[in-house]
């Protein structure tokens, strides 16, 4: 196997390094035009996964549909079967 160095000159190194902030301004920009594409910053206000709210009453009402609703009985009979 082979290795190849490659070596950058300090003076472009330290210009790279100093241009995250264009970078940054480029990135939101793409960010912005990918959820006007995927139509996320329409639907919900930008975010794709929607932010967890801690309330114990909003997190009771999206049971119906998850994964813990249609196995919790198996997987209490395989837990109270190995016991």
């Amino acid at each position: 196997d082979k290795v190849k160095l490659y070596r950058i000159d300090g003076a472009n190194f330290k210009e790279l390094l100093n241009r995250g902030e264009e970078d940054a301004e480029q990135l939101k920009k793409i960010d912005d035009v990918l959820k006007q594409i995927t139509g996320s910053k329409s639907m919900f206000e930008g975010h794709i996964i929607l932010p967890y709210k801690p309330d114990r009453f909003w997190l009771w009402s999206r049971w119906d549909g998850t994964i813990l609703r249609r196995t919790w009985r198996s997987t209490l009979l395989n837990t109270l079967t190995s016991l």
